[in-house]
């Protein structure tokens, strides 16, 4: 299966820019990854869920329907990812809850920027 670079149209522009003299054209830029790699991906995902909604329904109270701002916070927070090669992921995302009357918010503080910079 071949996946599609981020960045990947500015990197092939470069890249043909660059060896244009020596005759090489390049046509596409793409990872290629096995589908029983994309298998594994969405098992861990599978797996992650489930553990999430088994901690998230632990923190219910018996006969809750649904789970408060503050339990959800509280099983997010308890999340650990170990990728393929034992190494730790962490996933961070902003949180807010309020209290019964109260709102609120997320504000952006910062635009994202790309992945790589560009030369001027």
């Amino acid at each position: 299966m071949r996946v599609n670079l981020r960045g990947g149209a500015e990197l092939l522009v470069l890249m043909n820019a660059k060896y244009r003299q020596s005759g090489i054209t390049i046509e596409a830029l793409y990872w290629s990854i096995s589908v029983s790699a994309l298998h594994d991906i969405v098992d861990q995902v599978r797996t992650r869920l489930t553990q999430f909604v088994a901690e998230l329904r632990s923190a219910m109270p018996a006969g809750s329907r649904v789970p408060t701002a503050e339990q959800v916070h509280h099983a997010v927070q308890s999340i650990n990812i170990t990728t393929g090669d034992n190494s730790p992921v962490t996933v961070t995302a902003p949180v807010a809850y309020a209290e019964t009357g109260a709102t609120a918010g997320v504000t952006a503080t910062a635009t994202a920027d790309r992945w790589w910079r560009r030369r001027h």
